[in-house]
């Protein structure tokens, strides 16, 4: 129960009994003599352990503080805005560097102020002395709190841009090397805006370069896989670790291929420049995964003109003779180069061509009466002077005539009954 005793105790003297010889012992002022040894010890004890119930109680209300602090600092991060502007000084306020004064004030120090002013005053006297550690220890949490967000902030941002403009860049003519610089120099800009390190944002710049080459290739693999292959087998690109690549070493017909690809200049000498952009950028394995990405594309694109070709050959004539039209995609002439070859596949376009206007001019014919079209070939056949195009149409339509009035000769029944379907007259 020690710690209950009165102070009072450490005025007084163990009783001896002899109470006139206690008051004829003091002084004249009125002060009592020393203590003696035993109460002297009393009372040190007792303000020793007085002070170690400031000192724990200090501590829980320290506690207690501490927590309310990690709350209203949880609170402040939740409510930030996505760019954390704000956060540090909402919580901590600021300081004067140069004289420590508070020039504005915080939710800390609100917080602060209240939990001394409603702690017991020996408690609160404890606390007081703390006030400007915890207010340096957390300012420096929200400060880091703050730049981490902004930091979080900018790579959102960036992560939106870089994968719009990429967009952009792969849905693009990819011969369009003006748009093209434009888009990738935007995205430097932005790095350029950017609270990045000097090595961070070398690193950023080159994956940016890498990554804008490899949607041009991706462009220019959906356009023309054939040519896309042949400039990625084109010769060797080396790199520097960095994403950075040396220039290819490339005869000067392959470099003009090359150039031609993506509308590069010819430069002053004669000789075809290299597309800087084309290839230079791209990683090792960003060019062999692209290689394969155009070959495969190249034997799909082969697989599906052969079909396009065939089915078209087969079916065409026949299908536009009979409704006018061909139902599917028609097969272009690079299909018929792509399955037939360069010297054969333009002569079996132009035969095809020529059969199915045939077979359209047949089905428009198909319900003209034999009057009709004995005078709209009289009207397009040229003179001596006719040009080609002209003549071509003249024969056209007079082939289709030939066999329409064969078939009304052969079987005028059937040749009727087709034409109104099963309502002919007598």
């Amino acid at each position: 129960m020690v710690h209950i005793i009165p102070l009072s105790v450490g005025q007084r003297r163990r009783d001896t009994g002899d109470a006139t010889a206690y008051a004829d012992a003091a002084p004249a002022g009125g002060t009592p003599p020393p203590l003696d040894g035993y109460w002297q010890a009393v009372a040190e004890h007792y303000e020793r352990r007085q002070a170690q119930q400031q000192a724990f109680d200090t501590e829980i209300a320290a506690r207690r503080l501490d927590g309310e602090i990690a709350r209203i600092e949880a609170e402040a991060v939740a409510n930030a805005p996505a760019d954390g502007a704000g956060l540090h000084d909402a919580v901590y306020g600021q300081v004067n560097p140069h004289t420590g004064q508070v020039v504005k004030t915080g939710q800390f120090d609100t917080l602060f102020d209240t939990s001394v002013k409603q702690a017991p005053p020996e408690v609160g006297a404890g606390l007081a002395g703390r006030k400007e550690a915890l207010r340096d220890a957390g300012s420096t949490r929200m400060a880091m709190q703050q730049l981490q967000r902004r930091k979080q902030y900018e790579q959102d941002q960036w992560f939106k841009v870089e994968t719009a403009e990429l967009n952009t860049i792969a849905q693009s003519d990819p011969n369009d090397t003006v748009a093209f610089d434009a888009t990738r120099q935007t995205g430097l800009d932005l790095l350029a805006k950017m609270n990045l390190d000097p090595q961070i944002r070398l690193q950023a710049e080159a994956a940016w370069r890498a990554s804008t080459a490899k949607a041009r290739m991706q462009a220019l693999i959906a356009q023309d896989p054939r040519r896309a292959a042949e400039m990625l087998s084109a010769g060797p690109v080396a790199s520097d670790g960095m994403g950075e690549t040396v220039r290819m070493q490339l005869g000067t017909a392959r470099q003009g291929e090359v150039a031609q690809a993506f509308g590069e200049a010819t430069s002053p000498d004669g000789e075809t420049a290299m597309p800087l952009d084309a290839l230079t950028y791209l990683k090792p394995g960003d060019i062999a995964a692209l290689k394969d990405q155009a070959n495969n594309a190249t034997a799909a694109q082969l697989i599906g003109a052969k079909a396009r070709v065939m089915l078209a050959e087969q079916n065409a004539p026949a299908v536009m003779a009979a409704t006018g039209k061909y139902p599917e995609e028609q097969p272009t002439a690079q299909d018929f180069v792509n399955v037939y070859g360069a010297d054969e596949g333009p002569n079996r376009f132009e035969k095809f061509r020529i059969t199915t206007d045939v077979a359209k001019t047949y089905s428009d014919m198909y319900p003209v009466s034999n009057q009709a079209i004995h005078a709209e070939l009289r009207d397009l056949e040229p003179g001596p002077e006719g040009s080609p195009e002209e003549r071509e149409r003249y024969e056209v339509k007079a082939g289709a005539a030939q066999l329409i009035m064969a078939a009304r000769d052969a079987d005028p029944v059937a040749y009727i009954s087709q034409l109104f379907h099963g309502n002919a007259p007598d």
